[in-house]
């Protein structure tokens, strides 16, 4: 991953269109197979023409390949000893709705049309946090993106309340006031984890409500501490979230493989000028 794509994307969240800019940030930090940035409020110019939707649904996919955080993640839930409730939440989706993380146990996000978690592993370099992080004693850990629409697919940052531990997401200035990570997985690399730990609560905030609030029980009090949502006698559950990663099909993994040999070729072919230069 190159610094400087790395900066530009972290840098272009800080806005509610940030992600147009963080993508397009990373192709132009890569270089890509052309098309140039991917149009979308903010990001574009008063005289540019219309674009049409097939060379921005290329620009989409370039995007895709180009963005290379890690593997694109959607987030699952799962409960252990209740087998009875475990078969409610196994394998719900993690959904978004009102800059606040749910869980789906009914499937009901898909009439609602709410967008589900899909994000990828981002450094956060502002105020020096991975630094604060590593004096802290963490093994490793970073910031956390979520795409909250398709089309386009802006960025937010994820984070956790600082007051009421709900588990939330948005541009960086809501997510710098609270706990930002750092978020890692589990050594098999399945299990989400936020500050080393597993402490994630679902609470249904509202009687008979399909989605349940995603929290992080960050003093581990069960969210008892300084009037927060465990004092309420509402219906709360620990639980597992479960990272899934997308289905590859045929076209995406011929694009990537291409993508690949175009950088191994660049990255041969300047090898090759700099032996040439030295001779």
């Amino acid at each position: 991953m190159a610094d400087t794509a790395t900066k530009t994307a972290t840098d272009t969240l800080d806005n509610p269109t940030g992600a147009a800019g963080a993508l397009a940030g990373k192709d132009s930090a890569l270089g890509g197979l052309g098309g140039g940035r991917k149009p979308g409020p903010g990001n574009r110019g008063d005289n540019e023409g219309a674009v049409s939707k097939e060379e921005e649904e290329k620009s989409s996919l370039k995007i895709r390949i180009q963005l290379d955080l890690d593997v694109e993640i959607h987030l699952t839930a799962r409960v252990k000893g209740d087998i009875v409730i475990g078969l409610l939440f196994d394998g719900a989706y993690i959904v978004l709705k009102d800059n606040k993380m749910w869980v789906d146990t009914t499937g009901v996000a898909r009439s609602m049309e709410l967008h589900p978690f899909t994000g990828y592993f981002l450094r956060y370099s502002h105020n020096d946090m991975e630094q604060r992080w590593q004096q802290a004693g963490f093994r490793k850990g970073e910031g956390m993106v979520t795409t909250i629409s398709d089309d386009p697919p802006f960025l937010n940052w994820c984070f956790v309340d600082r007051k009421t531990h709900e588990v939330k997401y948005g541009v960086r200035a809501d997510a710098e006031q609270h706990l930002v990570g750092p978020w890692d997985v589990t050594k098999a690399d399945k299990r989400l984890i936020f500050e080393g730990w597993e402490g994630f609560v679902a609470v249904q905030e509202v009687d008979g409500d399909p989605l349940w609030a995603l929290y992080f029980d960050v003093k581990d009090d069960g969210l008892t501490g300084e009037n927060r949502i465990g004092n309420q006698s509402l219906r709360m559950l620990a639980l597992e979230v479960w990272r899934r990663e997308r289905r590859l099909d045929r076209e995406q993994a011929v694009a990537e493989r291409i993508e690949r040999i175009r950088m191994r070729q660049e990255v041969e072919a300047e090898a090759k000028s700099d032996s040439t230069t030295v001779s």
